[in-house]
């Protein structure tokens, strides 16, 4: 589902009140996006693997996983030293870290369902939307996840048109466009999600 308003119309609140509205309530797993002008790489994405995902859960899983992504935090190397970054190709690179990515979604959806939210989606880089294209077309929002952007209606963005029209089979996209709302019409409304 994508989330369209203006600054301040209450997307992230939308958000955080469906979560809470949810029984029993899914992982949330933030992954915001900032505005930069030259974006890094999955940068979403690596704030929420840093904020999102517990040590333990890196013990825990399969190391051949956890080393494409060694890519991404290069702080696992230290946490898991039996593990060294891939030397790679940068296509077979990338291709490596959407299906650790999947891998990963797939151990946490094993034992809780989780909601990952993309936050200022408009502001999110073309790797960022690869990768949740990559994971949606494998089944990221099923019976164990949701995938929830908001983005802001009045700002451009190109990365995210291209993710949303895309050509795809696998899956449709839900586009919600937001008036600017009250707290009161907000809780109203996540009551009906």
């Amino acid at each position: 589902v994508i989330v369209y308003g203006e600054a301040g119309a209450g997307k992230s609140r939308l958000g955080r009140e469906l979560f809470f509205s949810l029984k029993p309530a899914p992982r949330l797993l933030l992954a915001p996006a900032r505005l930069k002008n030259d974006p890094l790489p999955f940068q979403p994405i690596v704030d929420m693997l840093r904020r999102d995902i517990q040590a333990e859960e890196w013990k825990q899983m399969d190391r051949v996983w956890v080393t494409p992504l060694s890519l991404l935090l290069p702080e696992l190397t230290i946490m898991r030293p039996e593990i060294q970054p891939p030397r790679v190709g940068q296509e077979q690179e990338r291709s490596l870290i959407f299906e650790a990515l999947r891998q990963l979604f797939l151990f946490i959806g094993k034992k809780q369902r989780y909601l990952l939210f993309l936050d200022n989606a408009q502001w999110s880089d073309a790797e960022t939307f690869s990768a949740l294209a990559y994971l949606i077309e494998r089944g990221l929002a099923g019976e164990s996840g949701a995938l929830v952007l908001a983005a802001r209606s009045e700002e451009p963005a190109p990365f995210l048109e291209d993710f949303l029209n895309r050509p795809r089979s696998a899956f449709t996209v839900q586009r919600f466009h937001l008036p600017p709302m009250d707290l009161e019409e907000i809780g109203t409304l996540t009551r009906y999600a």
